[in-house]
Order: structure tokens, then C-alpha cells, then sequence
């Protein structure tokens, strides 16, 4: 009896572990607190404000997301978007990737754009050697729809438009830019979105032309950024996509957001949550920007014996060589800058390892903050406030040995910056 009562006991306890196995599935993200430290954590969901997460050491937590200022979805996913799918850039800093629809006008003299939202944009596979022997030249893509809505936009609400590939990242200036296929540069005024033609006025012509969108690879308009409300959260897509959103929900395989497009009224979207590259969660009160974001004056180039050596900046490394002193401006409410310092050594040359010798200096009015680098120090996690700081230099001081390789890497360069309600500009954050 008390051995089928164990058996029965036992029973009973399997049952309960392998359901709550399938209740308590996660998926791997990254979160960073006001501090700038990031944590590897296990998300189970995202509801009400809250989050909740086991650790890596899987003890559960259950926190008010607005303790951290930034979630990251980890997994690596190799995108293939078609190149007829573009992107359209609002003058409020929200992007959505899809098509605009030729042929359609609207009454304003604007046009319709069709919104692709979270697809999943896999890349395809290659063809294999028996595959193009049996005469498979191509594979037709496999796209899971996410969100899809034929939305009314007028030309004033755009900044930049294209018509397929990547986002368009021309600067936007005092004048109009169409960008042709054929690589040419055309300037002037676009009056309307007619059909499939833009109604476009160049510099000094006498009358306005009609320009085939068919012809055109991007478009740039000089429309004035539009300040306003950024809502709770900031979710950046990882197919370039960008949107303001509030009432975040998450679970380990979906994001479901509310989100007010530009010149649009509030609709619910859920996205696949692998789709999903970053979110930033402005009700905390700060916001991130890369410092790479940030504009940068050379003080002192790096010249060594004659030779000059060029920096290298991307978002998120910056490759440096000392001498040198670079000068970035800061946005108003910056507080701290954080990120890591670490010698670029060359794994080709060996017997050089350990030479370099140099000192990281980030200064400016009334502050200073110094870090060494050589082969007994590598590597170091750096924290600098900057608390009411509109500009950082950041420089390199040659050490014991001189400047011969003395490079190093700056990553993952990120500010923490303070956000007021009515101070939510797109400035060092969309750009």
C-alpha cells in the first residue's frame, strides 16, 4: 500500500513538472538597467508594466519594467528582404518597411503605401548542385505575413522614402532629392505623388515634369522634423523597421504593442518576437544613444612618425590609434556614458603582443576620467558621468613604449540620456 502510494505520489509530481515545463517556457534577452549594465536573462513575459524573468542562475523575478531602459532580443536571424520591398521614414522618426502602391492618389496630392510589418523575411537556401542539374534555378522565398494595412500618407509627413532594399539614409537638406536607378541626383521640389509620377519641380526650369516612380530608387524631402509624443517605448524591427508604442505585451514568442503611426489613429499590431531587434523603454525616464551617433570634431589626428592613421567609427565600435583627440557634442540630459575599452591587438604578430602601452582619457569642462591599456590591462568596463556635459573628448596618450601600436577598440559606446515628456525630440535618438 505505502509503496502504490509513493508510485501514485510520484506520478502525481511528474505530471505537475512536465506541465509546468511547457508553462514556463522563456527565450534569451538581454536587459540593461540606468546603471548601463546588461544582464543575459530568460523572459517569460512582458504584461501591465511588468516583466518577468529567470536569471541565469534560473530564479525567477518579477520586476516593473520601467527599472530598466532598454531589452534586447539576442537571437541571430540572417534576413533576405526582397528588393522591391522599401521603406518609408516619417518626419516623426518611424519607419515601416513595404511598397508604395503605383497607380493610387490621393485627394491631398499624397499617395498610398502598403505597411509589411514583422514579416519573416527568411533567407533562402542554396541551391543545391543536383538541384540546378535537374534544372532549379531558384527558389521561390518562403515570407510568413506579419501585420499588413494600406494606410493614406500626404507628402508633408515624409522624410525619406525607398523603394526597395536598404533604409535611405541620404541627408536631408534644404531642397528635395529624387535618387534614379541610373544613380543620378535630381534636385528641386516634388509637388505631388500623381498616379505613378511624381510631380516634380527642379531648380531653375520653367515648369514642373513628371518623373515615373518606376524610375526613381529613393526619395529625400525636406519636411522639418516633427516633435512629439514617443509614447512608452521605442521598438526598433530588425528589418529596419521603427515604431512608438505603448501598452507593451510579450511573451517568449510574441510582441503585441499599441501604436499610432504618423498621421494615422492608434491600432493594435503583434509582431513575432524574433522579428524584433531592440526595444528602448522611454518610461523610465532616460533613453540610449551611441555615442558613433553623436557629431565628431578631430582635435588631433592620430600621426605617427609621418604616418597618418584614420579612425574608424560604426554604432558599435569605434577603432582608434593613439595620438589622438576626438571631440563629440552631447545632447541636452545626457547623464553617463558607458561601454568598453580594449586593446586591438594583431593576432598575426605574436612576439609584438603586449606592447602596446597607452592611456584612454575621456575629459571635458571640470572632469576627467583615465584608463589604462597594455598587456597587463586589456580590456576594461568604463562608466563616466556626464551629468549636464554638452561635449566629451575622447583621447588616446601614447604610453611607455610610444605610439607604435598603440590601437585600441572602443565598444558598445552607449549614453544614457534623460527624457522629459515634453523634450522627446527625434535629435541623438533617430538619426
Amino acid at each position: 500500500m505505502r509503496r502504490m502510494c509513493t508510485a501514485y505520489l510520484m506520478g502525481g509530481l511528474l505530471s505537475v513538472l512536465i506541465a509546468g515545463s511547457t508553462a514556463w517556457s522563456a527565450v534569451p534577452m538581454l536587459v540593461m538597467d540606468k546603471q548601463l549594465r546588461e544582464q543575459r536573462v530568460y523572459l517569460k513575459g512582458v504584461n501591465d508594466g511588468e516583466i518577468v524573468y529567470l536569471d541565469a542562475q534560473r530564479r525567477l523575478y518579477k520586476r516593473s519594467i520601467d527599472k530598466f531602459v532598454r531589452l534586447e532580443e539576442v537571437s541571430e536571424r540572417e534576413l533576405e528582404i526582397p528588393v522591391d520591398v522599401g521603406v518609408i521614414e516619417f518626419v516623426d522618426g518611424q519607419r515601416i518597411r513595404g511598397k508604395i502602391s503605383v497607380g493610387d492618389a490621393t485627394d491631398e496630392g499624397g499617395f498610398y503605401w502598403e505597411c509589411m510589418i514583422g514579416d519573416r523575411w527568411e533567407k533562402q537556401a542554396e541551391i543545391s548542385a543536383f538541384e540546378q542539374a535537374v534544372g532549379v534555378n531558384q527558389r521561390e522565398q518562403d515570407v510568413e505575413e506579419g501585420y499588413r494595412e494600406r494606410i493614406a500618407v500626404n507628402l508633408d509627413e515624409v522624410r525619406r522614402i525607398t523603394f526597395g532594399g536598404e533604409p535611405n539614409e541620404i541627408v536631408v537638406g534644404a531642397e528635395d532629392v529624387l535618387v534614379m536607378k541610373n544613380g543620378e541626383l535630381i534636385r528641386g521640389f516634388v509637388i505631388e505623388a500623381k498616379g505613378d509620377v511624381f510631380r516634380f519641380q527642379m531648380e531653375d526650369a520653367e515648369e514642373a515634369m513628371d518623373v515615373g516612380i518606376g524610375q526613381v530608387r529613393a526619395i529625400s524631402l525636406m519636411n522639418q522634423v516633427m516633435e512629439g509624443d514617443r509614447g512608452e517605448y521605442v521598438v526598433n524591427m530588425k528589418d529596419g523597421g521603427r515604431f512608438y508604442a505603448n501598452s507593451l505585451r510579450m511573451s517568449d514568442k510574441v510582441v503585441g504593442m499599441e501604436i499610432s503611426l504618423t498621421g494615422q489613429g492608434e491600432r493594435s499590431v503583434e509582431v513575432p518576437l524574433e522579428m524584433v531587434g531592440e526595444i528602448d523603454v522611454l518610461k523610465s525616464g532616460f533613453r540610449l544613444a551611441y555615442l558613433s551617433e553623436m557629431d565628431v570634431v578631430v582635435e588631433e589626428p592620430s600621426v605617427v612618425f609621418g604616418k597618418s592613421y584614420r579612425h574608424e567609427i560604426s554604432q558599435r565600435v569605434m577603432k582608434l590609434h593613439a595620438p589622438l583627440s576626438l571631440r563629440f557634442d552631447l545632447p541636452r540630459g545626457v547623464v553617463r556614458l558607458g561601454g568598453i575599452v580594449e586593446l586591438d591587438e594583431d593576432e598575426d604578430v605574436p612576439q609584438l603582443a603586449g606592447w602596446a602601452d597607452m592611456n584612454v582619457v575621456f575629459r571635458g569642462n571640470g572632469y576627467e576620467k583615465k584608463y589604462r591599456l597594455n598587456g597587463e590591462a586589456r580590456r576594461h568596463d568604463i562608466e563616466v558621468n556626464l551629468e549636464g556635459k554638452r561635449e566629451v573628448f575622447v583621447e588616446l596618450d601614447e604610453g611607455l613604449n610610444g605610439p607604435v601600436l598603440d590601437r585600441m577598440r572602443l565598444l558598445d559606446a552607449k549614453l544614457l540620456i534623460r527624457v522629459r515628456r515634453e523634450d522627446t525630440t527625434r535629435t541623438g535618438m533617430m538619426e
